[in-house]
């Protein structure tokens, strides 16, 4: 088995043993795993692993103070009104999801004009294609513009750039640590390699963070 990006292919052990035993698949792998250094991961495996770390820290930081709120879930959940705010604004993030947002008259006035479909062909296909959408839009001249997507951005062959995650970390946290502590933590964790104690990263990310929403 080749794992990719990793110089050393894994050979498959098929011991019989449960998963969890130390000569059965997991504990093997496991074995593998720990005995590697970073010398043995490919540099830009290591590059992307240190965007998608930024990625993942962005959306916790965002997540850590959103409110529980019904309307606020609601909003999301719901395919019309994320077509509609995508349509409006031209994206679909935190600022989206505000109550002054979902409220907009602008938003349910689409909204109001707006039909939503499950298609069951759909789930006939590939597991890997059954995130298919199609999107018809009716003009007011009667023409109609049509699009169907496969893989939404971010998944399958559309996954996002380096440079794209960069700017969804820096959007999405823009409103809920100051400039000085986003720009930080992004240089941090970009520079993980060379950080000489974790703990700075560490002091960056523990102090309280504002309400993405307020």
């Amino acid at each position: 088995m080749v794992i990719p990006g990793v110089k050393e292919p894994v050979t498959p052990v098929k011991t019989g043993r449960p998963a969890t035993y130390p000569d059965g698949p997991t504990g093997t792998l496991a074995t593998w795993v720990a005995r590697m250094t970073l010398d043995d991961v490919p540099a830009p495996t290591r590059e992307r692993a240190r965007y998608l770390i930024l990625d993942g820290i962005g959306c916790a930081l965002v997540g850590a103070k959103l409110p529980d709120s019904s309307k606020g879930v609601g909003a999301q959940m719901n395919v019309a009104y994320a077509v509609a705010v995508a349509l409006l604004d031209g994206k679909v993030l935190i600022d989206q999801f505000t109550a002054d947002r979902i409220a907009g008259a602008d938003v349910w006035n689409l909204i109001d004009r707006t039909m939503t479909r499950h298609d069951a062909k759909y789930d006939e296909l590939p597991v890997t294609q059954r995130l298919t959408t199609r999107v018809a839009a009716t003009l007011k001249d009667g023409s109609v513009r049509d699009k169907t997507v496969v893989h939404p951005r971010g998944s399958g062959d559309r996954l996002l750039t380096n440079d794209e995650i960069v700017e969804k970390y820096r959007d999405l946290t823009r409103t809920v640590v100051s400039a000085e502590r986003q720009s930080a933590i992004e240089s941090a964790i970009l520079g993980l390699e060379n950080m000489a104690d974790i703990s700075e990263l560490v002091a960056l990310l523990t102090p309280t963070v504002r309400a993405a929403t307020d």
